[in-house]
């Protein structure tokens, strides 16, 4: 291998395909009936941010779903609070479905699907 060739190599960068976010996309959405899940993205899909925004003047719980298995359980929120969830790592193998007790409550996942 010629020196050239060797400095072609050198400056390779390899980087690990889950760490790839050329297909990045957010999902946003709510929830139109209180009480009942809503499917905001249907296929694989890794979140690396939740957000969740309450906009109603009480508390209201929330719920994130990967198809029928609850993947973070069970969350509540004061009125008007807004929570991220960063640097997570979570695959949602077959939907994004969400739930809470308010259509108030927005739902925003920022990912890629691998």
């Amino acid at each position: 291998m010629s020196e050239r060739e060797g400095l072609k190599v050198a400056k390779r960068i390899w980087v690990d395909p889950h760490k790839q976010l050329r297909n990045r996309k957010p999902i946003t959405g709510s929830v139109e009936t209180a009480g009942t899940k809503k499917a905001l993205y249907t296929g694989t899909f890794i979140a690396l941010t939740i957000v969740v925004s309450n906009d109603s003047p009480g508390a209201v719980w929330f719920e994130i779903y990967d198809g029928d298995a609850k993947v973070i359980g069970r969350g509540t929120l004061a009125a008007n609070e807004v929570r991220p969830l960063t640097n997570l790592w979570l695959p949602f193998n077959r939907s994004v479905e969400v739930n809470s007790n308010a259509t108030t409550t927005i739902f925003t996942f920022g990912g890629f699907t691998p």
